[in-house]
């Protein structure tokens, strides 16, 4: 672990070197289950820092709250028209997506949320 630290530190990219540090730390997790080693690719402020790694939890966030978003309607309205699951599915923005939760909460039908959407 210690040279394959070295061997990052000295020829990756300065823009691979997180990335490179955090999947090195995944696989050793795969394999190892010594915390110590992981201190050695750069612990935790690594798999944080990692922008691989943020945007994989970027992508299951946005995918959870569509997710809830569709739930919470259909538990409310019924079955869903396919258009709205498919618009809901391009929202991206987190904060966009937590408007549509509470426009979800708040619209009386299934047209005064397709309005906002």
């Amino acid at each position: 672990m210690e040279e394959c630290r070295r061997r990052i530190d000295k020829q990756a990219l300065p823009e691979e070197r997180d990335n490179l540090l955090a999947v090195s730390q995944v696989l050793v997790q795969l394999r190892y289950k010594d915390p110590e080693l992981l201190a050695i690719l750069g612990g935790k402020r690594i798999m944080i820092e990692s922008p691989l790694i943020n945007q994989i939890v970027a992508e299951s966030t946005q995918k959870t709250m569509q997710e809830a978003i569709l739930e919470f309607l259909e538990a409310r309205f019924g079955a869903l028209p396919g258009d709205i699951s498919e618009r809901l599915r391009k929202v991206r923005a987190q904060k966009k997506l937590k408007a549509l939760i509470k426009h979800a909460a708040q619209s009386t039908d299934l047209e005064a949320f397709r309005s906002r959407l």
